[in-house]
């Protein structure tokens, strides 16, 4: 294994498991929003400036953790082509060698044709792209709760995978999580 796949390894490992205690965190808000929706307790206000407005502090947990998941999940699978020896995900070989044993390994402990694989990845990459990373005007969806008054941008969280998607999304990384961790451990890094 090249040197190159070993930091890799080290990084992915701490990556892999701050996504998944991430998601299994939201989790547990999930169920604390679900237990009591309106629970008043949760609920506080701000003000800057001249504006105020009130914030649920779990609705806001929620969305920042599944964001959280998503970017770092992502980290992993980026083009390469922020330059050399940078980020060149894509251009190693031992590296893209490394990536498709995962992905073997993810498939396998979760029983997943290539179609369902990809079929989650993908719905994992297109949060990111779409709304957390490059959240602008051609990717953002509005509201107008007023129509011609006021627009507001929908919420990443109002968006991202729940039900069996969600469940999908957190098997993918801590199967992912698993193998990077056991090839850790293998290469005695």
């Amino acid at each position: 294994m090249s040197k190159e796949v070993k930091n890799r390894i080290l990084i992915w490992n701490i990556v892999l498991q701050r996504a998944y205690e991430a998601m299994v965190a939201d989790d547990r808000i999930w169920e604390m929003i679900v237990a009591n929706p309106l629970a008043d307790e949760y609920n506080c206000e701000y003000k800057v400036g001249n504006l105020r407005g009130n914030v649920n502090v779990l609705l806001s947990a929620h969305r920042a953790l599944q964001t959280e998941a998503v970017i770092l999940f992502c980290q992993i699978f980026t083009s390469g082509n922020a330059g050399p020896g940078i980020a060149a995900n894509r251009h190693d070989a031992d590296v893209a060698s490394f990536r498709d044993d995962m992905e073997s390994h993810v498939k396998t402990a979760l029983g997943w044709g290539t179609a369902k694989y990809h079929s989650v990845f993908q719905s994992i990459t297109t949060i990111r792209h779409k709304l957390t990373a490059h959240y602008d005007g051609k990717a953002a969806e509005y509201d107008e709760p007023m129509p011609g008054i006021v627009h507001r941008m929908k919420s990443p969280g109002v968006n991202f995978p729940q039900g069996q998607d969600r469940t999908d999304f957190i098997s993918l990384i801590g199967a992912s999580f698993e193998f990077v961790r056991d090839e850790l451990i293998k290469s005695g890094s």
